[in-house]
């Protein structure tokens, strides 16, 4: 309202100078007000009548457009974030669908998994139906096509160990251990978290039997360690040791691998233990060996005989390496130890055999491994000075020493042994040293 103390001109004209300088904001009073509203406000504010609105229906329209979330038709909203805000009120459908498209498309043209890929399927199938040699070429594709997954290499090297394509080579070759069976399992345990993915696989898909396949692998690796003397110059190409090392660790992989799929499958404790027992490892070895019995001095009544023999002939070997380990010590107490592992041994070797075949071979390893517990026996004896005890274990070598050659399978381990039980009586008669000793002896 004009001044009424000013004269009636005056305050019309101070009104009109105001008006030309009003700030139309509204959001200085109130900022939640949207920019779009306030600049309708502004437009119908306007000094100028050319920017105000050109009619009532004109104003309409923008308040429409307001109220709609559209873009005004006549005033012009100043900010670009509260027009994109806009925007996407009005096409929130259009961009949900548009933003799922893009993820559907981004999921579909992502590569397959392996373990989904049919070719995969169908080498795992004809391995399965024991048709290696069908499987190889494919998983050798996916190989290629995979190579941050463990699963087409291994495989890969399950397949070849058996495919008759891949025979084993010659004695005097230089790649016994570099067959492409065990070339493709290095690669596949090479692998990133290859082992995770491995046992995760292996426990979905248990009608694989993958536990079974590793093991017959490690076997395999273990069969040419013992086929052949790595000492020889001709075995591996002069690289022997070096190559029995490599297979060796090979098989002790597969084991462990087998072992995490399945804890405490009897096979590959069994096969573990033997390795752990060849590396020194004798406790550790017991205790897999141990395991596979279902406790210390039991057995599996499930297993088949001659499984049931293996597992007993394994445990007395393993207590003999152990204690003959354990008497290189010489005190009482090690010495004890080893006559109580000793005399498992033997319990073990008698409850073996009734399990046992009538097969030559599995005769000959219990005379061997009989044998070897007693002459450890006779050690035992004369370290505790039980000679007459010594007489005895003498008599039964003798007669085990007697079956062996009998057999006939091997006449230079009898010629060793009996070596041996020479020197164990003249140890004897230098220990004893009485006549009677030498008399009983048959000396």
């Amino acid at each position: 309202m004009p001044d009424e103390k000013l004269p009636r001109s005056r305050a019309l004209g101070d009104f009109l100078d105001r008006r030309a300088c009003l700030d139309p904001s509204i959001r200085r009073l109130n900022p939640s007000v949207p920019y779009a509203l306030e600049a309708i406000v502004a437009r119908c504010l306007a000094y100028e009548p050319k920017d105000r609105y050109a009619d009532a229906s004109a104003l309409a329209i923008d308040l429409d457009c307001f109220l709609k979330s559209r873009p005004l038709m006549t005033a012009r909203n100043p900010s670009y974030r509260e027009r994109a805000n806009n925007w996407l009120t009005r096409c929130r459908r259009p961009v949900e669908l548009a933003i799922a498209g893009s993820i559907a498309a981004a999921t579909w043209l992502q590569p397959l998994p392996v373990e989904r890929v049919p070719a995969f399927g169908a080498a795992i199938h004809a391995y399965g139906r024991n048709h290696s040699d069908e499987a190889i070429v494919p998983l050798k594709n996916l190989a290629t096509a995979y190579p941050d997954s463990p699963l087409p290499q291994l495989f890969l090297a399950l397949a070849r160990n058996k495919s008759i394509l891949d025979l084993r080579p010659a004695q005097n070759s230089s790649d016994l251990d570099r067959r492409p069976s065990e070339e493709s399992f290095r690669k596949a345990m090479a692998v990133p978290n290859a082992v995770p993915q491995i046992v995760e696989w292996a426990r979905k898909h248990s009608e694989i039997k993958l536990v079974q396949r590793l093991d017959e692998f490690a076997e395999n690796c273990l069969d040419v360690v013992n086929k052949f003397d790595p000492a020889s110059p001709a075995t591996f190409g002069g690289r022997g040791p070096d190559a029995a090392t490599s297979l060796t660790e090979l098989a002790r992989t597969a084991f462990q691998l087998a072992l995490l799929i399945e804890p405490g499958e009897s096979k590959s404790s069994h096969g573990m233990a033997l390795i752990e027992s060849s590396r020194g490892n004798h406790q550790l070895a017991d205790e897999l060996i141990s395991a596979c019995f279902g406790g210390p001095g039991g057995h599996d009544p499930h297993e088949d005989l001659g499984r049931q023999f293996s597992l007993f002939l394994a445990r007395s070997q393993i207590a003999c390496s152990w204690a003959e380990h354990l008497l290189t010590r010489r005190d009482a107490v090690t010495i004890r130890q080893a006559r109580s592992l000793l005399d498992r041994a033997l319990t073990d070797l008698d409850t073996g055999d009734r399990f046992r075949g009538q097969g030559m071979d599995a005769q000959s390893a219990s005379l061997k491994a009989r044998i070897q517990a007693i002459l450890l026996l006779i050690e035992t004896d004369v370290e505790q000075r039980q000679f007459d005890e010594a007489r005895r274990h003498i008599a039964k070598a003798e007669g085990a020493l007697t079956d062996l050659s009998l057999l006939g399978p091997d006449p230079s381990k009898v010629q060793e042994f009996r070596r041996q039980l020479d020197q164990s009586m003249d140890r004897i008669k230098a220990a004893a040293g009485t006549a009677s000793g030498d008399s009983s002896l048959g000396y």
